[in-house]
């Protein structure tokens, strides 16, 4: 494959895991980037066969009426998707491949894994400077397998692929007097106010990745270009799916010329579809944090002034996303 610029692993990766949880439209709009990206030839056929095949299965699903649509187009995507195991390393998917050419279960069809080592290319910013009052103290130090939550966190962080992590912390995370720490790797904890809001640590956090991340050059991991990932402290790291349909989701707008400058997940619940965290802030967005007043801006004010197809929201499975950690660290 050379579809540039995109991330096609990342796409991919975050494609296969609609697909996997019954959500074929939400994959083959992650996979028409590439598409309309690529020029004529077999990767832009191979590209054309899934789409069709999200397509089939999406019919599939309404019933009789659907059906004959489904195998329509199941007959047009099995000749493009003949040479998928050729690209299996190009994609980053695991072999052997599932024969999607002769797949006639249209309503739950197969599809291959991904490896899931495609790198997010975002920076993640992690909220831990409160006081923590409710919580009986600064959430930060709460205990997570014998070591300081804000820590374990950051590990996950690490762990999960973003390009570097910036831990706003309370100042009694770190020695007296060190008002910042080098994590390896270009991480960094920085020391902020705990009086103040979450906006004013999110400020700090930029004010420190912005010496390197503004020289970047455009497209590099860290370059601003690129948004901000950002998760509170007492909020559950959530899996792997979630942080690559937030990242992929906006690589694909960016490709096809749609807008955003905030991508959140959301599950459904009884009383309807519920968003969560993390969430990935987009370049102007967070132009808006660092010229905002920190003392008494919001986050969630700053979004809501977006337009609304700025704001993007993004289907995921995990509860994680709802959940927070209690004074006792367990989450609920």
């Amino acid at each position: 494959m050379t579809v540039a610029p995109l991330d096609l692993r990342l796409l991919t990766e975050a494609a296969l895991d609609h697909a996997h949880a019954g959500r074929p439209h939400a994959a083959h709009e992650l996979w028409e980037a590439p598409w309309a990206q690529a020029p004529a030839g077999e990767d832009k056929e191979l590209l054309r066969g899934l789409i069709q095949r999200c397509a089939a299965a999406v019919n599939a699903a309404g019933g009789p009426r659907g059906e004959a649509a489904a195998l329509r187009q199941a007959d047009r995507a099995a000749p493009r998707l003949a040479p998928l195991a050729a690209y299996a390393e190009d994609l980053g998917l695991q072999t052997p491949v599932p024969d999607l050419a002769h797949d006639l279960h249209l309503a739950a069809p197969a599809w291959p894994r991904s490896t899931r080592d495609a790198p997010l290319q975002v920076d993640a910013v992690l909220v831990a400077g409160g006081h923590g009052r409710r919580a009986g103290g600064p959430k930060a130090l709460k205990d997570m397998h014998g070591q300081p939550l804000w820590r374990w966190q950051v590990a996950q962080l690490r762990a999960l692929g973003c390009a570097r992590v910036f831990a706003a912390v309370h100042p009694a995370a770190l020695d007296d007097g060190v008002s910042s720490l080098a994590l390896g790797g270009g991480s960094v904890a920085l020391a902020v106010d705990p009086d103040g809001e979450m906006l004013s640590s999110l400020q700090a956090a930029l004010a420190c990745r912005g010496a390197t991340a503004e020289g970047a050059t455009p497209g590099s991991p860290t370059g601003a270009e690129r948004g901000l990932l950002l998760l509170p402290v007492d909020c559950p790291c959530p899996p792997r799916p979630v942080w690559a349909a937030l990242v992929a989701t906006a690589r694909a707008r960016e490709a096809l010329g749609q807008p955003w400058q905030v991508v959140r997940p959301w599950v459904p619940t009884v009383s309807g579809p519920r968003r969560g965290h993390p969430v990935l802030l987009g370049p102007a967005l967070l132009r808006a944090v660092a010229a905002a007043d920190g003392r008494v801006g919001r986050l969630d004010r700053l979004i809501q002034a977006l337009a609304p197809d700025e704001r993007v929201d993004v289907p995921v499975d995990a509860t994680e996303i709802r959940a927070n950690y209690n004074g006792d660290g367990v989450s609920r």
